[in-house]
């Protein structure tokens, strides 16, 4: 990190910026108008430092002046933390008891247990980031994460493509979480079609119904990846 600071000092002289004693930087004031006061005899100065590593640092200023003479040091009022590592990669999940498809891993579901509209996500992240949700490119939700936090999401029916990412205190920001697809499927599949007895099941006469096969084999249309049962009820008298 190359930190910048800046501040006001007598016109035309030289600033020296300290870092727990250690001269990381140097500079010189601007002319007397550059603080927009030609009369005050004082300047404004920037000075950008050479790169700190991760850690605490007091920031100290010292001015020697076209004389020679130099003040004392001046200490930046707060210490300095440069925390230059990105927060780890959140990981989001949908929660097993909010996942009621055929597996309580396929992130595929009809309803939230409470009937709340609301979804649980198990989201885990560096304690103490702020962590936000997006589904796609859009920002749903943001939170301070714990580390690990159970949080509910509102989703309409659909697909939804969520994520998590969180920043720290100093603005580091982490690498977005695996994308996380969700589909809320609060509509019944239609009735399927008739089932037709399979031609390499059906013995008897073709479309008779008559078979001598004991575990025939059936085929039909209904909806796309949905789970078929199939049903069979022995109407015999005796």
């Amino acid at each position: 990190a190359e930190p910048a600071f800046f501040g006001l000092a007598e016109a035309n002289a030289k600033v020296r910026v300290y870092a727990n004693s250690v001269l990381v930087g140097q500079g010189v004031v601007h002319s007397d108008e550059s603080d927009g006061d030609n009369a005050n005899g004082l300047g404004v100065w920037e000075v950008t430092v050479e790169p700190l590593a991760n850690g605490d640092y007091t920031i100290e200023v010292e001015v020697e002046d076209l004389a020679g003479h130099v003040s004392q040091r001046a200490a930046l009022g707060a210490v300095l933390t440069i925390d230059g590592t990105y927060p780890q990669r959140p990981t989001m999940d949908l929660v097993a008891a909010h996942d009621s498809g055929a597996s309580d891993l396929d992130n595929v579901t009809r309803q939230s247990p409470d009937a709340s509209g609301l979804y649980s996500f198990t989201v885990t992240a560096e304690a103490g980031t702020m962590v936000v949700i997006k589904d796609g490119n859009t920002v749903i939700d943001a939170f301070v994460s714990t580390g690990s936090d159970i949080h509910p999401l509102s989703l309409t029916e659909g697909t939804h493509l969520l994520s998590a990412e969180s920043t720290d205190a100093a603005g580091n920001v982490s690498h977005q979480s695996e994308e996380l697809v969700v589909t809320i499927d609060l509509t019944p599949p239609a009735a399927p079609a008739a089932a037709v007895l399979l031609a390499s099941s059906d013995t008897g006469t073709t479309g008779d119904g008559v078979t001598s096969i004991r575990q025939p084999a059936f085929s039909g249309v209904a909806e796309a990846n949905a789970l078929v049962g199939v049903v069979a009820t022995n109407i015999a008298t005796g």
